[in-house]
């Protein structure tokens, strides 16, 4: 099985997040470690602020090794945080777009099947990405197998 630290072309979050997310798993190891050591002031903020932090480590450093997003020739794939990944052929795309909101911005494409790949729209060029799935939307895309063979049972002579 290929991991997604080798899929070439697979756009990931950056590196610094992995580094940031180790670090603060070792700092909310150490804040549960000085709780027996601190005093009694100091006890609660540690019992609150060490778990929080080990928590919030390992959502970044898992985030990191889970997530990918992958833009080809004619799919677009996305594994998510829990490695379900969802795949969605360009020429089954009904809406795409930049969808806004107060927090920040994302790009979301919605397949025929209900699949939904939604991604920070910072993350690569979404206007080459809505050019390509419009294009495969409206003509020259590849065709499917069934496709294929109802064009070549029913062509007109």
């Amino acid at each position: 099985m290929k991991k997604a630290n080798l899929l070439q072309g697979a756009i990931r979050p950056p590196f610094f997040s992995l580094i940031i997310g180790w670090w603060t798993v070792a700092c909310g190891g150490a804040f549960l470690v000085a709780i027996p050591f601190a005093g009694q002031d100091y006890k609660y903020p540690l019992l609150i602020g060490g778990p929080i932090c080990l928590s919030l480590g390992i959502y970044v450093a898992v985030r990191y090794h889970r997530w990918y997003l992958m833009v080809g020739s004619d799919e677009t794939r996305m594994r998510t945080l829990m490695r379900k990944e969802v795949r969605i052929r360009y020429a089954d795309v009904v809406k795409h777009g930049l969808v806004k909101s107060p927090y920040a911005n994302h790009y979301r494409i919605t397949s025929r099947d209900g699949n939904v790949i939604s991604f920070d729209h910072t993350l690569l060029n979404t206007e080459e990405l809505g050019r390509t799935i419009d294009l495969h939307r409206n003509g020259n895309f590849p065709l499917r197998p069934a496709q294929a063979l109802l064009l070549t049972l029913f062509q007109p002579e």
